[in-house]
């Protein structure tokens, strides 16, 4: 850690507060009984389990992401849980940034399908895709939104599957975590220019510092340091509500452009 992340009060409540039952990103265990509740009293949650578990068995006949990865329309076609943006072909070589995002949808997708169901099928795809990532030699890109969105499904993917995770498992994630994402960001913050998502409340703060808190959060038994700093980026994040939200209210011509972005980032983030 460095100064930018430096542990203070808020960290340090932050942690005292964090809950020790896992899963606790933005699923629960009571949560998942509601959820399964639904399906039985809600035709419209059946159909939205449908769909997830349609795409879920696509990806279960698929490899592992890989740093080269080419899309796969079978994959990119129909995803459930939006790209935000689509890639610009749907069998070209992926982008770095369609990498990260695919990566994410896969962890949610076969996630909340494991959560749900309880199918080891569905577990040791997820786990297999998760080891992959954290594989990569690193998480960065042209742009830091690539190592925030990767982020963001590894700290998913160690949280909701922790329990079945080896020790080895756990540590190489959570190392993974704290040093392709976690200590990547604080060196952008500690930077002598630091990069405009950093310092002004544009919605890539939003979703780099909601990113970052979630990283934070998931490995916090695995190192204290990190969930201190989850504390400063939450006030950052705070910061960048009272700017952003009311900016976007009041210049209706760009609410498209930025607050789909940051509504799911906030929400996530929330949850």
């Amino acid at each position: 850690m460095t100064s930018t992340g430096r542990v203070d009060g808020v960290g340090r409540d932050m942690l005292s507060r964090l809950a020790a039952e896992r899963p606790r990103l933005m699923a629960t265990k009571s949560a998942i009984e509601r959820t399964r509740q639904s399906l039985y009293q809600s035709p419209t949650a059946r159909q939205w389990y449908g769909e997830v578990e349609k795409q879920a068995r696509v990806l279960l006949e698929l490899p592992p992401l890989t740093p080269t990865w080419v899309h796969d329309p079978r994959e990119t076609g129909a995803a459930p849980l939006p790209l935000v943006r689509h890639p610009k072909s749907t069998d070209a070589p992926a982008a770095p940034l369609d990498i990260a995002r695919l990566f994410c949808v896969r962890i949610q997708t076969l996630g909340l399908m494991w959560l749900l169901t309880k199918g080891a099928r569905y577990r040791d795809r997820a786990k297999a895709e998760l080891l992959a990532v954290c594989a990569f030699p690193d998480w960065t890109a042209d742009k830091f939104l690539v190592t925030a969105e990767t982020a963001f499904g590894a700290a998913i993917g160690y949280d909701w599957f922790y329990d079945s995770l080896t020790d080895n498992e756990r540590e190489l994630i959570a190392n993974a975590i704290i040093e392709k994402a976690i200590q990547a960001g604080l060196d952008e913050f500690d930077a002598q220019r630091p990069p405009c998502w950093a310092t002004r409340a544009i919605n890539w703060y939003l979703v780099c510092n909601g990113a970052l808190m979630m990283a934070a959060l998931s490995v916090a038994e695995a190192d204290r340091e990190p969930c201190a700093f989850s504390g400063c980026a939450a006030t950052r994040y705070r910061r960048a509500l009272g700017s952003i939200v009311p900016m976007a209210l009041g210049q209706r011509g760009r609410v498209t452009g930025t607050m789909p972005r940051n509504t799911r980032s906030i929400c996530l983030t929330a949850c």
